[in-house]
């Protein structure tokens, strides 16, 4: 039998988390293969080619945390966008539409993923995220698929004049439990 990593436990709770969410079934399926393929490759080792110059052994020692949906309060204050970019926000891995600066833009809209699939958007969404490669991926991407628990969709309207680009900011305020 193989050893439990910090990851076995989480994952059963992240997969009850999703099917209480409604998720499709075809995601469902997705993130029980990734964890298949994190399971079938394991984690690396410096004896593998690839990250002989790399000890990844601490990560497996760490504490993981499934994301808080609740942003919470942002230690700090979130850098303003330049005056040529739209800013998207994510804070401990959940999008935070009130922090966002995403502004009102004609054929722009901004929408939290789950929102998203449950919002009749979720075939255009399965073409994108089924196509994310696994098993040539490794392990650290089948760790992410297996875990995916927010992001964004932006819609741009065929046509629409987007003169700012989209930034997307990523903050951490939580040192531990490393948040998956």
């Amino acid at each position: 039998m193989a050893d439990l990593t910090p990851f076995d436990a989480l994952f059963e709770t992240a997969l009850a988390s999703a099917r209480e969410r409604g998720e499709p079934d075809w995601l469902l399926r997705q993130r029980e293969a990734a964890f298949g393929c994190y399971g079938a490759e394991g984690f690396p080792s410096m004896r593998d080619e690839s990250w002989k110059y790399t000890n990844v052994k601490p990560l497996l020692e760490g504490v993981y945390a499934l994301p808080d949906q609740s942003t919470g309060a942002l230690v700090g204050d979130v850098p303003e966008p330049r005056s040529d970019e739209l800013q998207i926000i994510f804070i401990n891995g959940v999008l935070s539409h009130s922090r966002s600066q995403f502004g009102e833009h004609e054929g722009v809209t901004l929408k939290p993923l789950f929102d998203a699939l449950g919002n009749g958007d979720s075939a255009q969404l399965q073409g994108l995220i089924e196509r994310t490669p696994m098993p040539a991926s490794g392990v650290f991407a089948a760790l992410h698929n297996a875990f995916l628990s927010n992001g964004a969709l932006v819609q741009i309207a065929p046509n629409a004049d987007v003169k700012k680009r989209i930034h997307v900011l990523c903050l951490q305020t939580r040192i531990s439990p490393g948040v998956l």
